[in-house]
This record gives C-alpha cells, structure tokens and sequence, in this order.
C-alpha cells in the first residue's frame, strides 16, 4: 500500500515539476522495494534518483540514494559495485555534515569489506563509524559498530575481544 501513495505522490510531484520532490518520491519508492528484497526494482528507482540528484544537484539526498544503490548491490552480492556506491554516498554526508549519514555509510563500507574478506579495512571502516557514532552519541548505531567490530574479531578467532565487544555492545542495548 505504501508503493500506491509513493506512485501517487511522485505522479503529483511530476505534473507540477517538483525536480526535488520527484527525487524524494524515486528514493522512497527504491527504498520500498529494497524493503521487499526486489533490488531490480529498487535499483531501477534509484538510479533514476541518481539521475535527478546529479541534475538538481541535491546533496541533501545524494547520500541516500547511494547508499540504497551500495546496498542493493551488497545484497546482490557485488560487492566491488556496492563498495563504489557506499564510497560515493560518503561525499554529500561530509559536505552537509551529515554525521548520521557519513556513519551509516562507514559502516557500510566496514561489512562491505568485511564480506569480500578484506579484514583491514573492514575494521579501518568500522573504527570511523564508532568514532563517529560516539561523536553524534548514539547509541544504537555504537552498539551495532561493535557487534560488526566483534564479528571480525571472531573471523580472526580473537574470541575473548569479540566477547568483550559484545558484552559492551549489549549493555549499551539494554540501556537504550
């Protein structure tokens, strides 16, 4: 049902040429087939969103939409596209000082990494989101870094850090 207003808000947001507006309908459209698990058909909206993002130049949903793009790649599972995407998606975060952005996306890159097997810059990635995540103060999004942190540490069968992680990780959960 959320697709039938999406579709009826961007018919609207067409006839009245409302070039933002239409890149937020696109977006939110792409996010709902995402949600779907469709990443075809998100794809197909967010490139389009792209597309109105590079003629508006709006960098307010730059980082979104790229973000979307990195994560439908990631799910299917390519990962060197996605790691383009996730990397572009850090731009327009830093420009608008977008601290929930530019984490969301270091830490993208992190389990990019982490699921091509590139360990270094899994954590490289995951140490900027948690710096940025303490720096914004948020909880939840700490809280997952170091569960992403520990999954590494048991990749690399340091077992006793990952513990650690994941015990600071779920008392952080438990207090929100």
């Amino acid at each position: 049902e959320a697709l039938n207003y999406y579709f009826k808000g961007l018919a609207a947001r067409q006839k009245a040429g409302d070039g933002t507006g239409i890149t937020g309908s696109l977006t939110n459209i792409g996010l709902v087939y995402a949600a779907m698990k469709d990443f075809d058909k998100a794809l197909e909206f967010y490139t389009k969103a792209a597309m109105m993002v590079e003629r508006y130049q709006d960098k307010l949903t730059a980082s979104t939409v790229y973000n979307g793009i990195g994560v439908c790649y990631n799910e299917k599972k390519k990962y060197k596209v996605a790691e383009i995407y996730y990397r572009k998606a850090l731009l327009p975060a830093i420009g608008n000082s977008d601290q929930y952005a530019l984490s969301l996306n270091q830490n993208a890159l992190g389990e990019n990494f982490q699921k091509m097997g590139i360990i270094d810059s899994a954590l490289y990635y995951y140490g900027l989101a948690l710096a940025t995540s303490r720096a914004i103060n948020s909880p939840a999004d700490i809280a997952i870094v170091m569960s992403n942190q520990a999954s590494v540490a048991v990749l690399s069968k340091d077992y006793s850090h990952a513990l650690q992680l994941n015990l600071e990780a779920e008392k952080i959960v438990l207090e929100l």
